[in-house]
């Protein structure tokens, strides 16, 4: 009783913090200096307005006009209204938002801006809770693996900003996380009819929000497969009829609550366009498409391109992509992300030294989990295949998988198990920052001082008291928190003035 009142508070504090950051974030970043929101924005006006959805058509991507705008920083004298091109978007948050606009419709634009910023703050405190409920179903003795995602997901400096902002993606991240909590219920316990349903439900709801949403679907199927096989028993023999009957219970509803949109969409953009893709890139044919930018830059340049915007802008690049932070920082987050890299793989490693060490059902859920991560970086290449979208914010939609795998990734490198082989890897890390400090003076005295300080706890572990091994993982989230802050007052606010 004692361990879960602890767990309680511990994650009050998580969700009290993050709604402060999220309401700073809210409050204080410029108007439309959140990618997309223009165009997110004019989507719920036009719901409320007109009482109906809008139709993407040509014109609504003013590309110099949209370039010249967001190079001014939206100017008062610059209309946003022109900026239209996320019509084609699903409509279940716009819906919803156009509901409080309504609300709001009597007071000024930025009380406007701040009500709907505050409903995406709103899904976000969801999305942790769902994080929460999601880690502990699958870890129910474990708080450090529960709070300690929670956390991570809470205090990505970007993925607060991305939820504080006028857009669709907090609710379609919150709709999946429900999507991923339901699947991992399930495997813990059975597909009842009434719990399939509601998951179907649920699934249609995703795909009336965004089609991130979308690798729900194959995941439902794999969860439904994975159960078919545990239930084989003795006869070793798969009854493809209860998969059948599972499938059904789980994709009507889906194709229930979806099927009236699609049908609307081939009815406007074509038998071929359900989604209203093609219509969308016929729009914005002035983007720039991967194509193009390969034939300039080249195979090489391109992919250095990729993997480091994508980097930094999964931490931390603000504004339309024009609002970096201290490239010191960026080189530090890579470093402790390489360590925690390491630190999964050999929990991986162990794992399968181990025998029995987690069940069988921690197992499956792991291995959805990472299905989900999996797809959903799939998804984010395919899309780059296009138009270059190296934009890191896209792999939010697998935030619990990587908070889960990045938690238990730091956990492993604090067990006494890797304690000496450490020891020489952290020496040629902290030689390689100390080479690079004296040879690149932008490197930095910061990831330096992270490098040497990381060989010094692993030199000197076996004389450290062991509450040193506990209070490193709740040290890195409160780094973030701070980070979270630095990257607001420091960097977004400045930029703007």
């Amino acid at each position: 009783m004692r361990d879960k009142t602890l767990s309680r508070a511990i994650l009050l504090i998580i969700l009290l913090a993050y709604i402060a950051l999220g309401f700073a974030y809210a409050k204080m970043t410029p108007l439309w200096q959140v990618p997309d929101e223009p165009a997110h924005f004019n989507y719920v006006v036009y719901v409320a307005e007109e009482n109906g959805l809008p139709v993407l058509q040509t014109g609504d991507y003013p590309q110099a006009y949209l370039e010249e705008i967001k190079a001014r920083h939206f100017p008062a004298d610059m209309s946003i209204v022109p900026i239209r091109y996320e019509s084609h978007q699903p409509p279940l948050y716009y819906l919803t938002a156009s509901v409080l606009y309504r609300v709001l419709s009597g007071l000024t634009l930025l009380t406007q801006v701040l009500g709907l910023r505050l409903l995406s703050v709103f899904f976000g405190v969801a999305i942790l809770l769902m994080a929460y409920l999601t880690v502990r179903e699958i870890f129910p003795n474990d708080p450090y693996l529960v709070l300690g995602t929670t956390a991570f997901i809470a205090f990505v400096p970007m993925h607060i900003a991305m939820t504080a902002g006028i857009n669709n993606d907090a609710l379609a991240e919150l709709i999946l996380a429900c999507t991923l909590w339901q699947l991992v219920r399930l495997l813990n316990t059975d597909f009842d009819s009434k719990r399939s349903i509601l998951l179907g439900i649920t699934i249609g709801l995703g795909l009336l929000t965004k089609t991130t949403t979308y690798v729900s679907v194959p995941l439902a199927i794999i969860a439904v497969l994975s159960m078919a096989y545990k239930d084989r028993g003795s006869s070793s023999q798969v009854s493809w009829k209860r998969i059948g009957v599972r499938s059904a219970l789980i994709l009507g509803p889906v194709l229930l609550v979806a099927l009236p949109w699609l049908l609307r969409n081939v009815a406007i953009y074509g038998p071929t366009d359900p989604l209203g893709w093609q219509r969308h890139d016929e729009v914005v044919a002035g983007q720039l498409t991967t194509t193009d930018f390969l034939s300039q830059v080249g195979l090489l340049q391109y992919l250095r391109a990729f993997v480091h915007t994508t980097f930094q802008s999964f931490w931390a690049q603000f504004g339309w992509m024009g609002v970096l932070v201290d490239q010191r920082i960026y080189l530090t987050l890579a470093l402790l992300c390489i360590y925690v890299t390491l630190g999964l793989a050999l929990f991986v490693v162990r794992q399968r030294q181990a025998a029995h060490h987690f069940t069988r059902f921690q197992e499956q859920a792991l291995v959805l989990l990472a299905v989900s991560a999996f797809l959903t970086l799939c998804t984010y290449l395919w899309y780059n295949t296009k138009f270059v979208q190296h934009q890191g914010r896209y792999l939010f939609p697998a935030m619990i998988p990587i908070g889960l795998f990045f938690t238990l990734g730091l956990r492993e490198l604090l067990t006494d198990h890797w304690a000496r082989a450490l020891v020489p890897i952290s020496a040629l890390g902290a030689s390689t920052a100390v080479l690079l400090y004296f040879s690149c003076p932008q490197f930095g005295r910061l990831p330096t001082a992270l490098g040497i300080i990381i060989f010094v706890y692993y030199v000197a572990r076996r004389f450290l008291p062991k509450w040193i091994a506990v209070i490193v993982p709740p040290l890195v989230h409160a780094s973030l928190f701070g980070l979270a802050i630095v990257c607001l007052w420091g960097f977004i606010i400045p930029y703007f003035r």
